[in-house]
């Protein structure tokens, strides 16, 4: 019988390479059972990286357009409650000017219209609120905010109705300074965009518009209904009770009809949030089942993996006791 003799450089060699190649193969299942991920995808996908790559770049655009959505949404809460304020404070201020302007009582009529000046401000205000950094309406100009400080519209309307005596003539200056293209409102008040906001993405060929301004008419009838209240008082009228309740008798009837505007406003924007949730669910529900595809290529099963790591730590072991072993031979031992 013949024998094969492996010398001990040869040996050694062997053993050393075989302990790397063990040390690698550990490192590799250590790292795919803590990741959950193979790490050789290109075996994983037989080399064919098409069905892979088209579910990436899947995932990547409903990522996009989850930021949308998730903006849109938060938008149009923001659109809800602001016009929400507004007509909280219409609520509150229009039953008022209309018992001051039925009244003889001359204190509700001083106190009504300084209560008027006073939610005029706080009108302008809410209509100023933005989300984040975002004005919610100066169209898309939402760097800044769409409307002056309310006390700079009152002083530049005050100067529109300069030397008029009558509440007729009152309101008729405020409706031509509201109302007027190029005007008080136009020049003065807005400072916002002409454009309306760019539309939200809410999927492929999928948009949903809230270009809501405050240029819009709806919102210019409530203002200007608010201002005509804060003007009853004005000097002009001061000996004139009479005319200040007509003021404020229109002022409650201009708030009341121009809240119909603002509701119809707030219906529609329901309707967008409506559509907002809708894609959110369907884009969400999209993006699992891609996640899952993704998973199931290149996912590493973990009792597999826990199984090749023990087999692979086990042999590990066993060539370094083997390894041991050997190093301790010597003539003398063997000849035991």
């Amino acid at each position: 019988m013949s024998y094969i003799s492996v010398g001990d450089m040869a040996q050694t060699f062997f053993f050393r390479q075989h302990g790397a190649q063990l040390k690698t193969d550990l490192n590799r299942l250590a790292e795919e059972l803590s990741s959950g991920k193979l790490s050789d995808i290109a075996k994983a996908v037989s080399g064919d990286f098409g069905s892979l790559a088209s579910i990436e770049h899947n995932l990547s655009t409903l990522k996009s357009i989850r930021l949308s959505t998730t903006e849109a949404a938060s938008f149009a809460q923001g659109l809800q409650d602001v016009l929400g304020q507004t007509q909280a404070l219409a609520d509150d201020l229009a039953p008022a000017l209309m018992t001051a302007g039925t009244s003889g009582n001359a204190t509700m009529l001083v106190n009504t219209a300084a209560d008027a000046k006073q939610k005029f401000l706080a009108l302008v205000s809410v209509l100023n609120t933005g989300v984040g950094e975002r004005s919610l309406l100066a169209g898309d100009a939402t760097d800044q905010q769409p409307l002056a400080s309310g006390q700079a519209i009152l002083a530049d309307l005050q100067a529109a109705i300069a030397g008029q005596t009558t509440a007729a003539g009152i309101e008729s200056a405020i409706d031509a300074w509201f109302d007027t293209p190029g005007g008080g409102f136009d020049t003065v008040a807005y400072q916002g965009s002409s454009s309306s906001l760019t539309p939200f993405r809410l999927g492929d060929g999928e948009e949903v518009s809230l270009g809501l301004k405050a240029s819009d008419p709806e919102i210019r009838e409530l203002m200007k209904g608010f201002a005509i209240a804060a003007l009853a008082s004005n000097a002009a009228l001061s000996n004139k009770p009479h005319e200040q309740r007509i003021m404020m008798q229109h002022a409650g009837e201009r708030i009341l009809s121009a809240q119909y505007g603002i509701s119809e406003k707030r219906a529609g924007i329901g309707a967008a949030e409506s559509r907002i949730e809708a894609a959110m669910a369907r884009n969400s529900a999209k993006e699992t089942s891609l996640e899952i595809a993704r998973t199931n290529m290149i996912s590493a099963d973990p009792y597999k993996t826990a199984g090749e790591l023990e087999a692979v730590r086990g042999n590990l072991e066993m060539l370094y006791t083997i390894t041991a072993r050997l190093s301790r031979l010597s003539l003398v031992n063997f000849l035991k």
